[in-house]
């Protein structure tokens, strides 16, 4: 028998697995960009910054 922190931490285990698959699901659905990894994040930031910030000659 497990003691009740190991039920109660594997409950919010398994309810943060069902929120996070909720939320991409909702994005996907509407249409609005879901980032789930830091390394996704990093990357589309870098791009934006290399299309937005140009070096203008003065």
């Amino acid at each position: 028998m497990k003691s009740t922190s190991e039920t109660g931490h594997l409950k919010n285990i398994a309810n943060f697995q069902d929120l996070t698959h909720f939320a991409r699901r909702l994005s996907v659905e509407n249409g609005i960009p879901c980032l789930t990894s830091m390394d996704t994040v990093e990357a589309i930031l870098k791009v934006i910054e290399s299309v937005t910030f140009k070096p203008e000659a003065m």
